[in-house]
């Protein structure tokens, strides 16, 4: 199976600061050579700092220190023209004191300008989001400062090894906040790690996968993005091929070999056949099943009360997967589990029945954190898991946790953010994965809910996503309305409901307002205002 990053030319050992290399005659420079993969990264510190700016690769390719003098990027006759020119000088004992002056001078004017650049470096960091922003605009150098795929350009970024890839991760990330990406299939992204390993959260990680988590969650952190840590699981259902031989009856009885008496009085039982000898034939359906999720010391981020967190996950196109895709590990590799199903046998027509594989992997859940409250609500079963939620509370009147349920469930049906950018849905219990309920629906719940708890606020939030439209609120809902809130307090929203009412129409709906107003001099100055202009 093909490595998912560049081949590793020397073991992690090597690649440290510290080693003591003798330099070779010549020094090359190479920025993109250097890729490491993560199954290999045992060290615990940032996998993007292990490579210091004097080591380098050589011809041969190995790792090897190089003088302080040395630039990056320098050419092959530069190389060579700066050793001649050490030589001689080291040649020169009469001067040899004078240049070692000189060469110290001038490290500490190099430690200065250092130092110059690294309080540069902070205060650009005080104004990051600024900074940042105009970095990715400006720099029409970098390859990054297009548009294009964020899947495509955050995979590229894991491709390259030691502190390129921090600064390319470090792009891809202020890109996708920013939102410069001229394509984003779904609100999050999954990272698929090498190897497979069991526990929740950082612990549950080893080697090259913990060390690229790690550097991932403090990235993440920096740019105000939560992670995750979950299983995928890569389930393939299709036709079930029997590699084996199956036992025939051999009096040539076709019933006596279905687990059933015949006339010829002979009883014969059916042999099993061996799961190793099925093989998958026609393939019906390929999806992805993310598991629950959870945050880095292996807390569960909000899921179902009870627990059974899986989805269904609908959009290859979201998953980081590297050059070893979960379908090539299916090819290659055995199953990590398997279910077969006996299919049913009838005269002439021998159906080995249906097969089903899976194959699973680590995974890092990867999102804004603007997105967190439509992403916390899809985790928890969605919009129709959270209005069950609200109505088995106590209504009124509400707590802290209930108010805030609401809010988010308005959040998350945005009608310029449709819910198909969330690629996954929960695939248990059935009641909860089919969300039938249209955003209408779901804003009527929300708005019976602030009226119950006498929560103007609220009841304007769900009013104003259905733009005040009489036709979606209904008499039923104004009259409960008024008699919830003060007359001097919504008056202003009913008269935006009566603008969205036909003006042969208005007339008739004041009049079924008016019965439900106080009778105050303000209301019938209210109705007046309505139905000025308007035939009675």
């Amino acid at each position: 199976m093909s490595n998912r990053y560049m081949n590793v030319r020397a073991h992690p050992s090597r690649l440290t600061t510290s080693t003591r290399v003798p330099p070779p005659t010549r020094t090359i420079v190479r920025r993109r050579s250097v890729s490491i993969s993560p199954s290999r990264w045992s060290m615990d510190e940032d996998p993007f700092a292990n490579l210091g700016p004097e080591v380098r690769l050589d011809r041969s390719g190995k790792y090897v220190e190089i003088d302080e003098g040395d630039e990056e990027g320098e050419s092959e006759s530069e190389s060579e023209s700066r050793e001649e020119d050490e030589e001689d000088n080291e040649d020169e004992e009469e001067n040899g004191d004078d240049e070692e002056d000189d060469e110290e001078e001038q490290d500490e004017s190099e430690v200065e300008v250092e130092a110059v650049a690294n309080e540069q470096d902070g205060d650009n960091n005080e104004s990051d989001s600024v900074t940042n922003e105009s970095d990715i605009d400006s720099d029409s150098s970098s390859e990054l400062s297009e548009g294009g795929d964020l899947i495509e350009w955050f995979d590229d970024a894991m491709s390259y090894g030691t502190e390129e890839a921090s600064e390319h991760l470090d792009k891809v990330l202020r890109k996708w906040k920013a939102g410069k990406y001229t394509t984003v299939e779904s609100d999050v992204l999954i990272y698929v790690f090498i190897d497979k390993s069991a526990g929740e959260g950082l612990k549950g990680l080893k080697g090259g996968d913990r060390v690229v988590a790690k550097a991932l969650l403090d990235m993440a952190e920096r740019h105000d993005f939560v992670v995750g840590f979950s299983q995928l699981d890569y389930c393939v259902r299709g036709e079930a091929v029997d590699d084996g031989i199956m036992p025939h009856a051999s009096h040539g009885c076709r019933a006596c070999q279905y687990e059933y008496e015949c006339d010829c009085g002979s009883d014969y039982e059916e042999q099993e056949p061996d799961v190793e000898d099925i093989s998958m034939g026609e393939v019906w359906e390929r999806r992805y099943l993310l598991q629950g999720v959870y945050d880095k010391d292996g807390e569960r981020l909000p899921g179902l009360p009870n627990g059974d967190d899986v989805f269904d996950f609908d959009d290859e196109k979201a998953i980081v997967q590297g050059e070893d895709t979960m379908r090539d590990i299916a090819h290659d590799e055995p199953a990590d589990e398997t279910e077969y199903e006996k299919g049913c046998k009838m005269d002439y027509v021998d159906d080995p029945g249906e097969l089903e594989q899976w194959w699973t992997r680590r995974v890092l859940v990867i999102y804004p954190k603007y997105e967190e409250p439509r992403i916390n609500l899809e985790l928890e079963g969605g919009p129709a898991a959270a209005l069950q939620r609200l109505k088995k509370t106590s209504w009124n009147p509400p707590t802290d946790e209930d108010v805030t349920t609401a809010y988010d469930i308005l959040t998350a049906i945005d009608p310029d953010k449709p819910k198909l950018r969330i690629p996954f849905r929960f695939q248990s219990p059935p009641s909860l994965a089919e969300d039938s309920l249209a955003p209408k629906a779901i804003y009527l719940e929300v708005l019976d809910a602030a009226t119950k708890w006498e929560d103007l606020e609220l009841w304007l939030s769900a009013a104003e996503r259905m733009k005040f439209d009489y036709s979606m609120l209904g008499m039923e809902r104004l009259r409960e309305a008024l008699e919830a809130f003060e007359w001097k307090e919504f008056k202003a929203s009913l008269g935006k409901v009566m603008k969205s009412v036909k003006v042969k129409e208005r007339a008739k709906v004041v009049r079924e307002v008016v019965e439900f107003i106080p009778s105050r001099s303000s209301a019938r100055r209210w109705v007046e205002e309505q139905t000025r202009g308007v035939r009675r």
